[in-house]
């Protein structure tokens, strides 16, 4: 990817109340779209891939894949395992070369929560890799749609936050503040909890990290620069563009190449990551 510690980055913007963003890939067309769109406005850029689109992409592929793009466009970019659901899958990671990761413990019992993250965190100080976790849990967005209602939201309680952060090194912290998991396929404007970011700021030392961002509102978006927010995940809104994009290209002609059809795609994510990019770092 490249030879600066994305660690340095993310502060180094956070102290210009500029937000590092972290854009969730998906396929080829995902990745192409986001380095265009980091050239374009010349601000870092972070991929995030999940356990499960991992195993889409396979992890030594995926990791020389980014690196090419990387070092073909000059962006400085921070590969980044998403919500890390074990040890393994951290390690594993951290190996095979990520400048980041992500240990998601909330599928833990509460007890082996800090033990497990400091163990990430031994791992990966060797390694200079940056080390992300989570205190709260975002609700998903598409339960309500689907009548699933499996999810459950677990707001961020400060106190909590401050001793986790102090009981396990970590490097960033997760929080939640009344923003969900795939909104932006919902159709949902949310509404983040201020006064909650707020009071996370003034008592957690490292940056903090706001998830399911696509459907924060620009004004919320320049708001949180000012409450120590270094890393904002994107992922829905670049998806239901690319979805779109494509599915208006083949229903204006079905016979169309799907390379084309891919490629207004790209096109739609490029315009829309570009666009989230100014409103956080510029």
């Amino acid at each position: 990817m490249t030879t600066v510690k994305i660690l340095d980055v993310l502060k180094e913007m956070s102290s210009k109340k500029e937000v590092l963003v972290s854009f969730n890939l998906f396929n080829n067309a995902s990745i192409n779209g986001v380095f265009r769109a980091a050239q374009k406005v010349n601000r870092p850029v972070m991929l995030g891939v999940t356990e499960r689109d991992l195993a889409h992409y396979g992890l030594e592929e995926l990791v020389k894949t980014v690196r090419i793009k990387a070092e073909r466009t000059g962006v400085i970019t921070a590969l980044h395992l998403d919500h890390g659901m074990s040890l393994e899958a951290a390690v594993r990671c951290i190996r095979a070369g990520f400048s980041s990761v992500m240990l998601d413990p909330s599928g833990l019992e509460p007890e082996k929560r800090i033990p497990v993250v400091r163990e990430v965190m031994d791992f990966a100080r060797s390694a200079d890799v940056m080390v992300e976790s989570m205190v709260g849990q975002l609700k998903l967005a598409l339960d309500d749609i689907q009548g699933e209602g499996v999810s459950k939201e677990e707001l961020t309680d400060p106190v909590e936050a401050a001793s986790f952060v102090r009981e396990t090194g970590i490097d960033i912290l997760a929080v939640s503040v009344g923003t969900e998991h795939g909104s932006a396929f919902a159709g949902k404007e949310e509404e983040i909890d201020m006064p909650r970011l707020r009071a996370i700021a003034e008592a957690v030392p490292v940056p903090l990290v706001v998830h399911g961002g696509s459907g924060v509102s620009a004004g919320q978006l320049r708001e949180l620069r000012n409450y120590h927010v270094g890393k904002m995940n994107i992922g829905g809104a670049i998806r239901v563009a690319y979805t779109k994009a494509v599915m208006k290209a083949l229903t204006e002609n079905p016979y169309m190449d799907m390379n084309d059809a891919d490629a207004a795609g790209e096109e739609a994510i490029c315009e829309t990551a570009a666009a989230k990019l100014r409103i956080l770092s510029c």
